[in-house]
């Protein structure tokens, strides 16, 4: 699946829970009244953040996901997006995103452990990463899927309640030059008491191997991570 993924702040002015139901209860919806019947995303999710007790503030407040089926659905769904017929959404982001704060990604998504990324009271880590400045993005692509990937499929069934493991694929398209995250992983739990035992379980010694394994082809000084609970509105 190739997919959309928009990483946004709130408006300045705006409270995390306004921003959130302007998001879900009045953008969602003029979307899909001006979304054309030709075009099909095959999925569409918000990621609200949550708020962390000792973290401080999250490096954004929400994270969009459209998904589509190749890359021509991809294409098409963006030319209509930038062109007049995407004006009115365009438009309505300016009511609770602060643009200068965005950040989009096009990724192609693999999904290294199946399950459910959408139960009620779920929880989501989302961390992009650039990759180790010697390495090309094939490069960093390749082994975090061929080495890395098995290496968690070992390690992660070990770890409290983590139901579902994805990988998504930084693309570098024509025109748009290099992906802001060359890479970006998503990691769901049962709920928030289930994330935060895994938290103590990667920082411990069943753990260390991942962050360990990371160092040859993660620049850590990039990542980026938010904790978020998600609603779907297309699966």
């Amino acid at each position: 699946m190739i997919k959309i993924m928009g990483f946004m702040k709130k408006k300045e002015g705006l409270t995390l829970d306004e921003f959130s139901h302007y998001w879900g209860e009045k953008h969602a919806p003029l979307g899909f009244d001006v979304l054309p019947d030709d075009i099909r995303v095959s999925r569409y999710v918000h990621h609200y953040a949550v708020p962390m007790e000792g973290l401080g503030e999250s490096p954004f407040d929400g994270v969009a996901e459209f998904g589509f089926e190749d890359m021509d659905m991809f294409q098409k769904w963006f030319a209509w997006f930038m062109s007049d017929g995407g004006q009115a959404l365009r438009d309505d982001e300016e009511n609770f995103i602060d643009r200068s704060s965005t950040t989009v990604v096009i990724v192609e998504e693999n999904v290294i452990i199946p399950g459910e990324d959408a139960r009620e009271d779920g929880i989501k880590l989302i961390a992009g990463v650039k990759r180790k400045s010697d390495l090309t993005l094939k490069e960093f692509r390749q082994y975090w899927r061929e080495k890395h990937a098995p290496l968690a499929l070992k390690v992660l069934p070990q770890a409290p309640s983590v139901n579902r493991y994805v990988h998504n694929y930084g693309l570098a398209l024509e025109g748009l030059g290099e992906p802001a995250f060359d890479g970006i992983g998503e990691i769901c739990f049962d709920d928030l008491d289930a994330f935060m035992h895994s938290t103590q379980w990667f920082l411990g010694k069943g753990g260390q191997v991942l962050p360990d394994d990371e160092e040859n082809f993660v620049d850590h000084s990039t990542r980026v991570a938010v904790i978020v609970e998600e609603k779907s509105f297309i699966r």
